[in-house]
């Protein structure tokens, strides 16, 4: 793990010049975002950067328990088993949300959004409201389908 963007930038002159095709970049950042942005900037197409912020300590790693994020994109990008890629992070600080993000049959159909944002609406005059309600119920033929449905319409 790199300190700052200066030794991020001093370790990416010594090694750009030697990445070959399919080299895979981790970057455990402690720097800010625009540094890891320049750093994709400056690689060359065929490497995979992934970005990879930490969560936890070395008591966490002596312990197995050290999360790193974009986990699922590089075991991916390595070859792993989607059903691995999928069970394993249910065991630890994401297992609410990685749930929620491969439930299957778990719908918000459009027209109750639709009555939703009518509800907030009359509790408060904001003008995004009056949008977001007119976007929601001129597209009747989404009404029942998932929430999800309206991002390719738009």
């Amino acid at each position: 793990m790199l300190a700052d963007p200066a030794a991020l930038h001093a370790v990416a002159e010594e090694l750009l010049p030697a990445l070959r095709p399919g080299t895979h970049w981790i970057d455990t950042p402690t720097v800010d975002p625009q540094a890891v942005r320049d750093l994709a900037a400056r690689l060359p197409s065929m490497v995979l950067l992934t970005d990879a912020p930490v969560m936890g300590s070395v008591d966490r790693a002596a312990s197995g328990e050290l999360w790193v994020a974009e986990a699922l994109q590089l075991g991916a990008s390595l070859g792993l088993p989607e059903a691995l890629l999928r069970s394993e992070p249910t065991r630890g600080p994401l297992a609410g949300a990685v749930a929620q993000a491969y439930a299957e049959g778990s719908r918000f159909p459009v027209a109750p959004a639709a009555k939703d944002v009518a509800l907030a609406r009359s509790h408060a005059e904001l003008p995004v409201l009056d949008a977001v309600h007119t976007t929601l119920s001129s597209r009747s033929r989404l009404a029942a389908r998932d929430l999800a449905a309206l991002r390719p319409a738009l």
